[in-house]
C-alpha cells in the first residue's frame, strides 16, 4: 500500500478497535495487529501525523503488542528525531494519568512505543513546559508533583530534571513545600526490607570472611614454607582469579588478600614461591606420564 493509501486506511481500522484494551476477541486482536502493522509501515515509508492523530491510534494499544515491540527500534530512531511529537503525546499520557504518578504514565507510554520512554531530557522539557502552561492547567500542583517526584525518587536517572526542579522550586514556596514533603516521605517498606537484607548479608560476609582469615593466619608459617599445600593450592587459585569472588579484580595480589586477610598476604606470596621451589614434588608433566601409559 502506498502511504496515501495506509493514511486513509489507519484511522478506519484504528476505529474497529474497541477503547476496552482488555480481554479482546480473535477478530480484535487481528485487526489490532493490522493497524500497528499499517502505522509501522506508514512511518518508515515517510508518512506525516500530529501527535492527536498518532495519540488516537496508539492510545488503544494494550499491554501485549508484539509488532510495536518488534520496531521498538524503529521507534526509537523515529521519536528520537521528532522530538516535538514525542513530547506532545508524553504531555497527553501525563495529564491523562495525573494524580496517578509519573511512573504509571512512563509504564503506558512504554506499553506503545520504545520511543516514547521519559528520559531525563524529556522530564526537564516536561517540568518547563508544565510552567509555561500553568495559567492552563486544572490542577498545576499535582501534574508538577507527579513529575518532581519521578525526578526526586530516581536521581541517578534524571539529574537534568532534578535540577530544574529545585531551580523552579528556589523561587516558588509553594513548589518549594511540595519537593520538601517528597523529600522528607519515610523509605518504603519494601526499600527498608531490602535494607535489612543487605545488612544481614554484609554481615553474614564479614564474619565469612573473619573466619577465613583467622584460618591462614593460624598456619600462616607452614604457608610461608609451602609445607601447607591444600592452603597454597587455594591461594595459588585466588591469584589466578579462579574464584567467582574475585574474578572481576585485575590485580593477583588483591585477590589473595580478599582469601587470606591483609595481616597474611606477605605469608602466603612467600608459600607460592616456595611451593614452587620444592624438590620433592613431581610435577605436573611427570606425574602424568605413568597414567598415559596405562592408557
Amino acid at each position: 500500500m502506498s502511504v496515501d493509501q495506509l493514511r486513509q486506511a489507519i484511522p478506519t481500522l484504528a476505529a474497529e478497535v474497541p477503547a476496552e484494551r482488555h480481554n479482546r476477541t480473535n477478530f480484535e486482536r487481528k485487526i489490532q495487529e493490522r493497524l500497528l502493522r499499517a502505522m509501522h509501515a506508514f512511518l518508515e515509508r515517510g508518512g506525516e501525523a500530529s501527535a492527536i492523530d498518532l495519540w488516537s491510534w496508539l492510545k488503544k494499544i494494550p499491554t501485549q503488542h508484539y509488532h510495536l515491540k518488534e520496531g521498538g527500534a524503529f521507534s526509537v530512531d523515529y521519536f528520537s528525531s521528532h522530538p516535538e511529537l514525542r513530547h506532545e503525546i508524553q504531555a497527553m499520557v501525563l495529564d491523562e494519568q495525573k494524580g496517578h504518578g509519573c511512573h504509571f504514565a512512563n509504564f503506558r507510554l512504554s506499553q506503545m512505543a520504545a520511543g516514547f520512554v521519559l528520559t531525563d531530557s524529556d522530564l526537564a522539557f516536561h517540568l518547563e513546559s508544565l510552567v509555561l502552561r500553568e495559567h492552563n492547567l486544572i490542577g498545576f500542583a499535582d501534574h508538577w508533583r507527579d513529575v518532581v517526584e519521578w525526578a526526586l525518587l530516581n536521581p541517578e536517572r534524571f539529574a537534568v530534571a532534578e535540577r530544574v526542579a529545585r531551580a523552579q522550586a528556589e523561587t516558588r514556596p509553594e513548589l518549594q513545600a511540595i519537593v520538601t514533603e517528597i523529600e522528607s516521605r519515610p523509605s518504603p517498606a519494601w526499600e527498608r526490607e531490602e535494607e535489612q537484607r543487605q545488612r544481614r548479608w554484609e554481615l553474614k560476609e564479614r564474619r565469612r570472611s573473619e573466619s577465613r582469615h583467622r584460618h591462614y593466619a593460624e598456619a600462616r608459617e607452614a604457608i610461608r614454607c609451602g609445607q601447607h599445600l591444600s592452603a597454597v593450592d587455594t591461594i595459588a587459585a585466588a591469584y589466578l582469579g579462579l574464584f567467582s569472588e574475585v574474578s572481576e579484580m585485575d590485580d593477583p595480589v588483591n585477590r589473595v588478600e580478599w582469601l587470606v586477610g591483609p595481616n597474611n598476604v606477605e605469608a602466603t606470596l612467600q608459600g607460592l614461591s616456595a611451593a614452587c621451589q620444592r624438590k620433592d614434588l613431581p610435577a605436573p608433566r611427570a606425574d602424568s606420564q605413568p597414567r598415559n601409559r596405562r592408557e
